[in-house]
């Protein structure tokens, strides 16, 4: 049987065309050469993986890399400063602690717009348009703003419900779902 045989395969029967790919793809996700971490409904990459390395490269540290470098937010701080007063690289490697994994809080609710989810990095509890307001409000005031006068003179604005994708327990950020 050669290849061009195969053509009318699916000008006879398109039916079919959808089936056989699902088969060619099931058969290659069960070789023995795909790795078993695909597999799965959800893909959970653990920081250690050969390939996918996602951890901090700092010994023991439990944080993941940042953006495309190899360390993790905090060490990526760190060694900036570290590098700038002459530490070289090995030297701070060698010094640098791990750091525990961080936690963040999974899903709260934006003080000013209940049925919207606020930024999980910041204490405010503001959703991300907020966060960024109270930023630009409080910049050329340093330190005397007063949080509880500005937010009750915000808008609150409706959600968008829950979010579409099916995994994800929380509300939607943005009206694409």
């Amino acid at each position: 049987m050669t290849a061009n045989s195969l053509l009318p395969l699916y000008t006879e029967r398109p039916d079919r065309e959808g089936r056989d790919r699902l088969e060619i793809l099931t058969a290659l996700i069960g070789a023995p050469s795909f790795d078993p971490i695909f597999r799965g409904m959800l893909v959970r990459v653990p920081q250690d993986h050969p390939a996918y390395q996602g951890g901090c490269v700092v010994g023991a540290c439990k944080r993941v890399r940042s953006g495309g470098a190899d360390l993790c937010s905090n060490h990526l701080q760190r060694w900036a400063k570290g590098s700038g007063s002459g530490t070289t690289r090995a030297e701070f490697l060698t010094a640098a602690q791990p750091l525990p994994r961080a936690e963040f809080e999974r899903e709260g609710l934006c003080v000013i717009c209940p049925d919207r989810p606020a930024e999980p990095r910041t204490d405010l509890r503001l959703r991300r348009h907020h966060y960024r307001s109270w930023k630009y409000y409080v910049a050329p005031r340093d330190s005397g703003a007063d949080f509880q006068q500005w937010a009750a003179d915000q808008e609150p604005r409706e959600g968008y419900g829950n979010c579409k994708v099916t995994v994800c327990p929380g509300l939607t950020e943005s009206p694409l779902g």
